[in-house]
């Protein structure tokens, strides 16, 4: 996403400065998301928590990822 986008390339911007690095593949580049999501979610299969989210969350997200499916075959922009 944004400009310049590529597949495997990530750009950091942090107190440290701006840097670039490759990674190998999807998982990879969102690991640190990721886990804390799995986990959680495995923690609640076993009842030791709650999920954050909710059906209408997830209903939202399907909303929207179909809207930007709908816009990236026209190229026009959709309601959300």
């Amino acid at each position: 996403m944004g400009e310049h986008a590529a597949r495997d390339r990530v750009i950091l911007s942090d107190a440290s400065g701006v840097r670039r690095t490759v990674v190998k593949d999807f998982y990879e580049r969102f690991e640190r998301a990721f886990s804390p999501e799995m986990a959680a979610f495995v923690a609640a299969c076993r009842g030791e928590q709650t999920l954050s989210l909710t059906l209408a969350d997830a209903l939202d997200a399907t909303r929207i990822g179909l809207a930007i499916t709908r816009s990236l075959h026209s190229g026009l922009p959709e309601a959300v």
